[in-house]
């Protein structure tokens, strides 16, 4: 079905809405502020990057995001276009979770930029996502991202999972749900990304400014934890190893988190080199 921008709009917002219902996991509330609406379109072509030029090259199912993500994926996705990176400097193929299909555009893209040997699978709790794509681009799996339980089945029958993307409910509690099952069983090296965060600040998605518990914050808090090694402001009693040494990164963009896993490591000081000073030449402060 080939819709012009208006009528694409009016079918866009009805779907949202008749999920919204259906689901009944969406709770009540705002989930708009002056920032957002539909005269913000801009299908002009998106640039000259390599991931930008694929974008507007998309035929098919709808792919529906802000302008500027083409920008973020370019930046923390180009290293895997080849391929899940190894130790020996080789590629094997990746191994991919969206969470939240949609129209099914999105998961077609990552077939076209991943290539054929990318295992590609889609999430959503609407059964009528089941059969979107053709099985040739992703497997579409209908369960709940608040469920850990699915979630761990789907990433034994994929043997692991190198990247995430979680573009699901954006409801803080079913986030929370989703990072703290799938990082323990992300590939090391591999990477969770939470898009549409500025959800976070919408009551309607259980959020709100500096709200405890949403992406956002929770974020924010692996940054503290990232360095708990550090603490000393509540006395040294109060350093402690973080709670997911394997963390890496946490990267904040407009509207995405992206947090990166690295093989667990406690942090070693380094010398190069063997000429210094003389002691008597060191200013007294900050030595």
């Amino acid at each position: 079905m080939n819709l012009n921008v208006s009528e694409l709009h009016g079918t866009l917002r009805e779907r949202l809405r008749l999920r919204s219902r259906l689901l009944k996991l969406v709770p009540r509330g705002e989930r708009v502020t002056r920032m957002t609406g539909w005269a913000d379109l801009d299908n002009s072509p998106l640039g000259e990057g390599a991931i930008h030029r694929a974008l507007d090259n998309h035929q098919g199912h709808l792919i529906h995001k802000w302008r500027h993500y083409p920008d973020v994926y370019d930046e923390v996705l180009a290293g895997y276009r080849n391929g899940f990176p190894l130790p020996d400097g080789g590629y094997r193929p990746i191994r991919l979770i969206e969470i939240g299909v949609s129209e099914g555009g999105s998961l077609e893209f990552w077939r076209e930029w991943f290539g054929p040997d990318a295992q590609i699978v889609g999430i959503d709790i609407d059964p009528s996502c089941a059969d979107l794509v053709d099985p040739s681009v992703a497997t579409i799996r209908i369960g709940s991202q608040a469920d850990p339980d699915f979630l761990r089945s789907v990433v034994d029958e994929m043997g692991g999972v190198d990247i995430v993307i979680d573009d699901g409910s954006h409801v803080a509690s079913h986030q929370k749900v989703t990072f703290d099952t799938l990082w323990p069983r992300l590939s090391t090296n591999g990477m969770f990304l939470i898009e549409d965060t500025h959800t976070t600040y919408w009551p309607g998605f259980e959020g709100g400014l500096r709200r405890p518990g949403t992406a956002i914050e929770e974020a924010k808090q692996l940054v503290d934890d990232m360095h708990a090694r550090y603490y000393i402001e509540a006395g040294e009693d109060a350093a402690s190893e973080p709670r997911h040494p394997d963390l890496w990164s946490v990267a904040f963009y407009d509207s995405i988190i992206v947090m990166r896993k690295r093989s667990a490591r406690t942090p070693a000081r380094i010398t190069r080199g063997t000429q210094v000073r003389p002691a008597s030449d060191w200013a007294e402060e900050g030595y």
